[in-house]
């Protein structure tokens, strides 16, 4: 990791020599900053482009291949008959969502017989998976509901 060093400001007016000493603390601040070196500014969450999609219904995010842990907050609606359930399940793609691979249901999704389910799950994509989507899976007698998902990805974050 880059230490982060104070560049005194008139080292930096109009007319003043840009030395190497100076050019090698900007070049290594820029990478502490990055790296979240102590006594650096934060790298602010808007500028890590966090959120990936939000919606409800079966959502498909595509070119994500730079992003490796994806956070799906999911709120399910279950408005099933008391056989119905629903839960919330996601597949991964390595060609930006042309197929899928085989479901994974989430856990702490189950809704059985209608009810609201929040839930936060963390999943890992790995660096061939540039696509995913989420959905709702219904079943059962009569069921019927909905999904409504924020979904966070990062490739990294500022501590």
């Amino acid at each position: 990791m880059s230490d982060y060093n104070e560049i005194d400001t008139d080292n930096l007016l109009p007319g003043k020599p840009l030395t190497s000493a100076i050019a090698q603390a900007l070049n290594e601040n820029l990478l502490a900053t990055g790296e979240g070196a102590p006594g650096a500014p934060k790298v602010v969450s808007e500028a890590l482009d966090m959120l990936v999609g939000a919606g409800t219904g079966t959502q498909t995010f595509t070119n994500v291949g730079r992003v490796a842990k994806v956070l799906i907050i999911s709120t399910t609606f279950g408005t099933s008959a008391p056989a119905g359930f629903c839960q919330v399940e996601y597949q991964t793609s390595t060609d930006n969502g042309a197929t899928f691979a085989t479901a994974i249901t989430l856990p702490n999704t189950y809704a059985e017989g209608g009810g609201v389910i929040t839930a936060h799950n963390l999943i890992t994509l790995t660096s061939s998976m540039n696509a995913f989507r989420v959905q709702i899976v219904l079943g059962g007698t009569a069921p019927a509901g909905t999904i409504s998902c924020a979904v966070l990805g990062v490739s990294g974050i500022s501590p």
